[in-house]
C-alpha cells in the first residue's frame, strides 16, 4: 500500500471499500485535466489579444500571435526542466518497463543510502510533460488558424480544432503499435529514439491522445471569450463527452480490455482515456456553468467560499513536483509505527496518513501566503516573465486573485 510493496489487486479489496472510492479511483488518472485547462487558457488569453478593437490590423494580429507563440515555447522548455527535475529528484518510486525506478533524492531517502536516478525514468512522461508538450502544440495551431485575423472565421476554427482533437484519439492505437519500439530502445540503453518516440508515445501521460484534451479546451476557451450561450456550451459537452464514453463502452463489451491495477499505472489503455475525456469535459462545463456564466453575487459567495481550495492554486505545480518528497520523510518515521497484516488496520493506517499530509500541506500554504510564495515554482515564472515583458503580473496577486477575484 505503501512505496516498496506491490499494488493490491481489486478483487481483494472489499467491495464497501471500493465503492465510495470509485470517483477517486477515476479522478486519480485525471493528470490529462491540465491539458484540457492548458487549452482553455491558451485561447481564452490570445484571442482577448488579438481580437482588441475592430480597427487591428493584420499585421499588429501577426505580431500579437508571434509573441504569444514564443511566450508558449518559452513556458513550455520551462515546463520541460521542471519535468525533468520531478522525475530525476522527485517522483515517487514505482514500477516502469518491467522494474521499480527510482529518482535521486527520494530514491535515496527512502532506501537510506545514495543512488542515482533510474534511466528510464529519463523517458516516463509526467503531467508536466503532457502541460509542455499540449501547451506548444495547441499554440502553433491557433497561431496557424487565427493569424490574418484568421480567428474571426468562427466556424470553421470550431471545426478544425474539433477534427484534430478527435484526430489525436483516432490515430493513438496506429502510433502505440511503437510501444515495443520504444520500451526495447530504452533497455538497450539507447537514449535518441526512444527520446523522439517519448514526445508522441511517451508512457503513462502519452501525448496521443492526451494532448488532444487540448483541443477541445480551446474550443471551451474561444466559446467562454465569446460569451456564448451556456446552453450551446453543455450541449456541446453532452455530445462529445457521452458520446466519448459510449464509444468507450462499447469498445470495453466487444474488445479485451481489463480494468486492472497493471493497466492504470503506466499503460492506460485507449477506452479508459476516452472514458476519463468524456467525464473530464462534462466536470468542467458545469464547473464552468457554475462560475463563470452566475451572477455576479452568486460568483462572489462561491469566490469567498472556495478561499481554501483556490489558496492550493497558487503553488499547484511546487506541491506537485514536492509531495513525494514530503510523503517520504514522513513514511520514515510513520510506517514503524504500524505492524498489522490486517487490510482494515492498514486501510486505517493509510487514512490517517493521508489526513495527516493534508493537514501539513494546509498549514505549509498558510505560511507560505504570507510571503507571497517567494521561492515557489509559480513565483519564479510569473518573476522572469514580467522581467521579460517589462511589466509585473497579477497572478501571484494574494489580494486580488485569492480574496477579491470578482469586482
Amino acid at each position: 500500500m505503501f512505496y516498496g510493496e506491490p499494488l493490491i489487486e481489486l478483487e481483494e479489496i472489499p467491495l464497501p471499500v471500493i465503492i465510495p472510492f470509485l470517483p477517486l479511483i477515476l479522478i486519480s488518472t485525471w493528470a490529462p485535466i491540465f491539458a484540457l485547462i492548458s487549452g482553455t487558457a491558451s485561447a481564452y488569453v490570445t484571442l482577448g489579444i488579438v481580437s482588441r478593437g475592430k480597427s487591428v490590423r493584420k499585421e499588429e494580429i501577426n505580431k500579437s500571435l508571434k509573441n504569444a507563440l514564443k511566450g508558449a515555447l518559452i513556458n513550455g522548455i520551462l515546463l520541460y526542466v521542471v519535468s525533468f527535475i520531478h522525475m530525476t529528484m522527485f517522483h515517487y518510486s514505482l514500477v516502469f518497463n518491467g522494474e521499480m525506478s527510482r529518482t535521486m533524492i527520494t530514491g535515496s531517502i527512502e532506501l537510506g543510502k545514495f543512488i542515482l536516478p533510474s534511466f528510464d525514468f529519463l523517458f516516463f512522461n509526467d503531467a508536466i510533460f503532457l502541460m509542455a508538450i499540449s501547451g506548444v502544440i495547441i499554440n502553433i495551431i491557433l497561431y496557424l488558424l487565427w493569424r490574418n485575423t484568421g480567428y474571426k472565421q468562427i466556424k470553421r476554427n470550431y471545426i478544425i480544432l474539433t477534427i484534430i482533437g478527435v484526430g489525436f484519439f483516432a490515430l493513438s492505437p496506429c502510433l502505440h503499435l511503437l510501444d515495443p519500439l520504444f520500451f526495447n530502445a530504452i533497455d538497450n540503453g539507447q537514449f535518441i529514439l526512444p527520446a523522439v518516440l517519448r514526445i508522441l508515445i511517451g508512457h503513462p501521460h502519452s501525448t496521443f491522445p492526451n494532448a488532444g484534451f487540448a483541443f477541445f479546451g480551446a474550443i471551451l476557451g474561444i466559446a467562454i471569450k465569446r460569451e456564448i450561450q451556456f446552453k450551446k456550451i453543455r450541449n456541446f459537452g453532452l455530445i462529445f463527452g457521452l458520446g466519448f464514453i459510449a464509444v468507450a463502452i462499447i469498445i470495453f463489451i466487444n474488445g479485451d480490455a481489463v480494468l486492472g491495477p497493471e493497466l492504470i499505472g503506466t499503460s492506460i489503455p485507449l477506452e479508459f482515456h476516452m472514458i476519463n475525456f468524456g467525464s473530464m469535459l462534462i466536470f468542467t462545463i458545469a464547473l464552468i456553468g457554475w462560475i463563470e456564466y452566475n451572477d455576479v453575487e452568486k460568483r462572489k459567495k462561491i469566490a469567498q467560499r472556495t478561499i481554501g481550495i483556490r489558496r492550493f492554486s497558487f503553488i499547484a505545480m511546487t506541491g506537485y513536483v514536492m509531495e513525494t518528497l514530503l510523503v517520504i520523510i514522513n513514511l520514515k518515521w510513520y510506517l514503524p509505527l504500524w505492524n498489522s497484516d490486517s487490510f482494515w488496520i492498514r486501510w486505517i493506517e493509510l487514512m490517517l496518513f493521508c489526513f495527516m499530509q493534508l493537514g501539513i500541506w494546509v498549514i505549509i500554504v498558510h505560511l507560505w501566503e504570507k510571503i507571497d510564495f517567494k521561492g515557489s515554482y509559480e513565483w519564479f515564472v510569473v518573476t522572469v516573465g514580467g522581467n521579460l515583458r517589462g511589466r509585473k503580473s497579477n497572478r501571484l496577486n494574494v489580494e486580488k486573485v485569492l480574496y477579491n477575484p470578482i469586482n
